[in-house]
């Protein structure tokens, strides 16, 4: 197009941008930016939301923000595109400061507002705010919208609070499989693997099939309370009933609850036969297993393959150091000590 001559406008450099965000690069971005600057856009609205959302998700939200304060006017666009940057790298204060000021500028949250908002509640465990912001949705009429709806239950279950999560859930005018994955991941959350179940129960009998995120938080409720047989019974559905084929974060999951209950070798042969690339998770918790049932050789053999996949692990040499220390052999302590001590000092040069 600039090779004949044709000037980009508005929609051409808003349209070039949203493809950064999708499948370009950054540095694809920013040549374009500097390109939106000769080109004398840089207070067109609809390009400047563009940028934000563009810089959002690359996770450089201090050049998002800059943009973002620069701006004469903000539209809803604005400030969702702002809210929900800080949401998906995880700067949830952030994302609820700028709903206050929001609110304080007269701007009308929309759903995506509302919903982003929630989300920063949730992962940063302020249930108060949230609950505040729950009363707006019902005056604004956004609780029958469902997408809300499920991010309310998910907010007050992941918060604790699941009281508030099931008059959530009862209020739903309609349900689908996240509304009811939110209440099991709440009741596996509070290790109450009968209330799950009940409502496992009751998300079949409304059609809906349990799915990965089902049984990622039936695992973790089967390992807080060591129900090894029950936990093995629904690995094996997994596949075998449901054809879903198993993540890493079922493996994990079985693996903390065979650790927890003692069956270290069980756990060693399950992470031995994983049939995916193995993080540090499993290692790192057959690890404490290791530590907890006082097996040393076993704990060795998982700091081996932890410093293989990730030599700056600080958790696993805590762990194998309490080991070491258990069975009182200080000086391997003092040589694990050490070789941290140097792996920080490396890294930070």
């Amino acid at each position: 197009m600039q090779k004949v001559g044709m000037k980009a406008d508005e929609i051409t450099f808003s349209s070039v941008l949203k493809a950064c965000s999708g499948s370009g690069t950054l540095e694809q971005g920013k040549l374009l930016h500097d390109l939106v600057i000769r080109s004398g856009y840089t207070t067109d609205i609809l390009i400047t939301n563009t940028l934000i959302d563009m810089y959002g998700k690359f996770g450089f939200l201090d050049d998002a923000r800059r943009i973002f304060d620069r701006m004469s006017y903000h539209d809803i666009v604005s400030w969702n595109a702002m809210i929900v940057g800080y949401v998906q790298h995880g700067n949830g204060f952030s994302a609820i400061e700028l709903f206050d000021k929001m609110q304080e500028e007269g701007r009308s949250p929309d759903s995506i507002t509302y919903m982003s908002t929630l989300k920063a509640c949730s992962a940063v465990g302020a249930v108060h705010h949230g609950r505040s912001i729950h009363d707006q949705i019902i005056r604004s009429g956004e609780d029958r919208n469902l997408i809300v709806g499920n991010t309310l239950v998910d907010m007050y279950a992941s918060c604790g609070n699941l009281n508030e999560a099931c008059k959530s859930f009862e209020r739903l005018s309609s349900r689908n499989a996240i509304s009811w994955n939110a209440m099991i991941s709440g009741y596996s959350q509070l290790g109450s693997f009968k209330l799950l179940k009940g409502c496992l129960e009751g998300m079949q009998k409304d059609g809906f099939k349990p799915d990965g995120w089902s049984f990622t938080s039936i695992l973790a409720a089967c390992s807080h309370e060591g129900l090894v047989n029950e936990g093995h019974s629904y690995f094996k559905s997994i596949r075998e009933e449901h054809g879903i084929t198993p993540s890493m974060e079922h493996f994990n999951c079985m693996i903390d609850l065979l650790g927890r209950s003692g069956y270290l070798n069980d756990a060693l042969k399950l992470l031995s036969s994983m049939p995916i690339i193995i993080n540090t998770t499993g290692w790192t918790s057959l690890l404490a297993a290791c530590r907890q049932f006082g097996n040393l050789n076993l704990a060795k053999e998982c700091f081996h393959h932890i410093m293989q996949l990730d030599p700056d692990n600080a958790a696993a040499f805590i762990l194998m150091s309490n080991c070491y220390a258990d069975f009182g052999l200080w000086e391997h302590v003092e040589e694990l000590c050490g070789s941290s001590n140097t792996t920080w000092k490396n890294k930070k040069s």
